[in-house]
């Protein structure tokens, strides 16, 4: 993994939950989100149910009608896939979008996003994933 890390640019952060304010990752998430812009650090919150149309990572209702002709064909499995492969889709463009130089994740389960999303941000840049209510 090779991170590239500027002084002359301010920091940026991409912050990872799958809500943006219920449940306790989200209000976590909110401080610490709110301490770094005390710091003068670039935070950019993404949730399955932001507000902001920029700060959400959601399936699309193209992916959506999709899974949902395959669970009613009884092929859930196949409707999984397809659900697990978009939302790793765009959390690439995200991170491309973004260009963190760290990121912090917070729940990803309540939503039913994958695992591996913790991976990818690991290869794009330092890393942090706070778990709650272990």
């Amino acid at each position: 993994m090779k991170y590239k890390l500027t002084s002359m640019r301010k920091r940026k952060i991409l912050e990872l939950s799958d809500f943006h304010q219920i449940g306790g990752a989200a209000i976590a998430a909110g401080r610490i989100s709110s301490s770094l812009k005390q710091k003068n650090i670039e935070v950019q919150r993404i949730s399955s149910d932001s507000r902001e149309s920029n700060a959400t990572l959601f399936l699309g209702r193209k992916t959506q009608l999709i899974r949902d002709f395959l669970v009613l064909m009884n092929l859930s499995s196949l409707a999984t896939g397809v659900v697990r492969k978009e939302t790793i889709r765009q959390f690439h463009l995200l991170i491309q979008r973004y260009a963190p130089d760290g990121i912090l994740i917070h729940n990803i389960h309540g939503v039913g996003w994958p695992i591996e999303l913790v991976a990818i941000a690991a290869n794009h840049a330092p890393t942090t994933w706070t778990l709650h209510d272990c």
